[in-house]
């Protein structure tokens, strides 16, 4: 097998950027779960006070729940606080139909994954949607590849982060049910459920989306003041119930790219047009977005057969 050092960036695409502000604070909705992570956080950075106690960096943690909830947001915000790089592992990128392929290209990337690891002392292996990687091998419709590549996952989990476990595994998943029954036992993951956001948690994510871009972009975005305590109390009573965190993004996405077409135009007529009033985001503008999300999950919810 080749040498990894002879490639270094064979599988440099896959580090993720982290937003330097983003952090646990921003997770809205899952205070027990959020508990946990500040607790994984410190295990990472202070692993020398927690073996005091006996207790090891965690091999593996998997959030889980329905999509939208900030899971993978979470993961993201773990990784910029203990401040270790996080390498993103794509299902697409070591799938093959050839029975060998699939765990040659684990192995090169575990090659690579120990290099870092040697380089920074601790890194975070992240796994988004990892129903699809663990796929159970008692399944009949799991293909042999499949199976191969969980057996490698659970030799690597139990056998190299038993030792000096400088590798934590963080993965999300919508279906961990689904999952392999070995990779679910106690003792490989450490499973912390994500909950379904309330209304209170849909405002406060648009609170805490529009406040953080507001601080990148170092100008206020909207007419309203946004208090975090109580924050978007005009949108109470009308949101849709299928609403989640990645949908708020969405609305705000919507409003933003509308605003700036809109200042697009002034500025092609006049070159010297600055932003002003008409350029900020008003309650409106919120309502709207709200409203045009929640018709696409009716029209979705009547093209399946549900009224």
């Amino acid at each position: 097998m080749e040498n990894p050092r002879e490639e270094p960036n064979l599988f440099e695409s896959s580090r993720l950027k982290i937003d330097p502000d983003l952090n646990l604070d921003h997770v809205v909705g899952q205070d027990e779960a959020v508990k946990y992570l500040r607790t994984l956080v410190k295990k990472i950075e202070h692993s020398d006070v927690f073996a005091l106690w006996g207790l090891n960096k965690p091999k593996a943690v998997a959030l889980t729940g329905p999509p939208g909830t900030g899971k993978s947001h979470a993961l993201r915000a773990v990784a910029n606080e203990s401040k270790c790089p996080l390498v993103e592992l794509k299902y697409e990128d070591f799938a093959s139909h050839l029975y060998d392929d699939t765990v040659q290209r684990l192995a090169k990337f575990k090659e690579y994954a120990e290099m870092l690891s040697e380089e920074y002392g601790h890194i975070l292996i992240f796994i988004d949607e990892a129903d699809v990687f663990f796929q159970s091998r008692f399944d009949v419709n799991t293909h042999s590849s499949d199976n191969k590549k969980t057996t490698f996952f659970l030799r690597w989990i139990d056998g190299d982060l038993e030792g000096s476990r400088n590798f934590t595994f963080l993965v999300t998943s919508n279906a961990w049910d689904s999952i392999d029954p070995a990779m679910r036992r106690p003792g490989r993951f450490v499973e912390i459920p994500f909950k379904p956001l309330t209304e209170g948690d849909i405002r406060k994510c648009f609170g805490v989306h529009l406040n953080n871009l507001s601080r990148k972009l170092a100008r206020s975005l909207s007419t309203f003041s946004v208090d975090l305590d109580e924050p978007f109390t005009f949108l109470s009573g009308n949101l849709p119930k299928e609403l989640t965190g990645a949908d708020v993004k969405e609305c705000l996405d919507r409003i933003l790219a509308e605003k700036a077409l809109k200042f697009l135009d002034r500025r092609t007529k006049d070159s010297q047009a600055e932003l002003c009033d008409e350029d900020l985001i008003s309650e409106e503008d919120v309502m709207t977005a709200v409203y045009e999300i929640g018709e696409k999950y009716t029209k979705n919810r009547r093209s399946v057969g549900f009224q």
